[in-house]
Formats: C-alpha cells, structure tokens, sequence
C-alpha cells in the first residue's frame, strides 16, 4: 500500500442510545460496533446537512471534512483496527478485529445543489498490518454497504446474506429497517456518463450503442439512461429498481484506493 500509518490512541465509544442506533438484529455480534458507528454517523450528517445555517460554509471541501469529523469519532472504540478514508491509514484500536475503507462522501458537489450524496463502506477483517488488511480480494469482504443523502437519509448493509434496507426516521434520529431488499431480475436502465463517450473502450461504446438503438437494436427493447453523478445514488435505484453502473476507464484518475475499494463492495 505504501503509505503512512498513523496511529490514533484508543478511546471510548460510549453507550448506544435509543437516539443514534439502528436495528442490529441479524447483524454478527463482531461487527455491531462498527456498523452502530457507521449509522450513528450517517444520521448526525443527515440532521447537519438539512440545516439552514450549515457549520462551516457549504462547499463540497467543508462538507467533506465536516463529514470526515463526524465519522472518525462515532467509530473510536468501535472494534476497529485500521481505517483507510484514502487520506492515509489510521489505526484507531490495536484489539480491533475489523478494517474498515470508507469514502466518506461521495458526489459532495451534489450537496450544494439539493441533489443526493452518499458514503460508502467496506468491512475487512483485521490483519497485522494495513497491507494484510486491505490488499486482499473483494471476495474477502465481511460486510459493505452505503448511506445515502438525499429526500429520505437510507442505510444499505450486506452482511453476506442479503441486503438490509434501514431508513433513518427523522423524529427519533434512528435508522429503522423496514425489511430486505429484492432486486428485480431485469431492468431497461443503465447509468453511464455519456460527456465521455469519445473516450470509451470500443466494447462499450458498441454495447451502449446496441442499448440506444431500442427495439430497433439487438435487445429489442428500449432502454432509458440516467446519469446522477453519485455512484451511491445510482447504486440505490439500481438496488430497487434494477439496472446496470457502467464507468469504463478513460485514462482519467478516478479517484484514490479507498474510492476504488469501498466503491466496489457496492456489489451487492
């Protein structure tokens, strides 16, 4: 990984209150401290950004480390090892048995707009090391998942066996889970950035073609496409609605390893 390991003394996490948990029924015992953590979290910037008079002035970079405070100190003494938010891995609890790769908001421009945003999570568990921890296959995931922001603050959770779909009630400040997700088998939308076109691999460019051709096209149907700059905002409908996230490689940089890493727990 090649970066720098802060370390972080460990500290309290205090008691779940009635105010800031979520419903951690069928949740393994061994990660109900980062996920209180994670959705304690999401629900303290959910109240935040609907406020009229915002903490710092709203630009996508106050938001961002307005969000990144909020989120290092819900999950101290979460039962977390190491923490990598792309900025540097921080080892928060030499006990931990987890790792965590968080973006802790994605599309944040979008905030300024009333449009949605998102954070995204992955769950390790804990190496020896960040390295150990981290540069593994996504297959050795435990849980991942993404609050979004938008109209209704949601909480999507994978532990492996199923999607929880949590929505955060905003008179009691608690993510209440209304039961599991079903994706649909088929869906006639995808989610691409069409002002990069010239730069697609030719293989997308065909299969995107093929979808906007419609029913005079080899699917013989048509198809819709949609673009929210939010991979979190994307992923949900995809989740409820189904459908396909196509971000092919242009030769851009993208973002750094937590993005890339945290954004691909997203399959879920």
């Amino acid at each position: 990984m090649g970066r720098h390991v802060n370390r972080k003394p460990k500290t309290g996490g205090g008691r779940m209150t009635a105010a800031d948990r979520m419903e951690l029924a069928g949740i393994p015992p061994e990660l109900r401290g980062a996920i209180h953590g994670l959705a304690a979290a999401g629900a303290a910037f959910a109240r935040a950004i609907q406020r009229p008079d915002p903490p710092e002035p709203a630009s996508p970079q106050a938001w961002l480390r307005y969000a990144e405070q909020h989120f290092q100190t819900a999950l101290a003494g979460k039962g977390l090892r190491w923490l990598d938010t792309g900025d540097g891995v921080v080892e928060l609890d030499s006990g931990g048995d987890t790792a965590l790769v968080l973006t802790v908001l994605d599309a944040a421009e979008n905030l300024a707009l009333g449009q949605p945003a998102g954070t995204i999570f992955s769950l390790y568990p804990a190496g020896d090391s960040a390295e150990a921890s981290f540069l593994r296959p996504g297959t050795a995931q435990i849980a991942a998942g993404y609050i979004l922001y938008g109209s209704r603050c949601v909480m999507a959770l994978t532990c492996g066996d199923g999607v929880r779909h949590s929505v955060l009630d905003p008179d009691s400040g608690r993510f209440q889970t209304p039961g599991a997700v079903q994706m649909p088998d088929c869906a006639c939308e995808f989610f691409i950035d069409v002002a990069s076109y010239r730069h697609w691999p030719r293989p997308v460019r065909a299969y995107i073609d093929d979808c906007l051709a419609g029913t005079d096209g080899p699917h013989k149907r048509n198809f819709n496409t949609r673009w929210p700059a939010s991979l979190v905002a994307a992923t949900h409908h995809i989740l409820l609605r189904g459908g396909v996230f196509v971000h092919p490689g242009c030769g851009e940089q993208t973002g750094g390893q937590a993005g890339v890493q945290a954004g691909g727990g997203l399959r879920l």
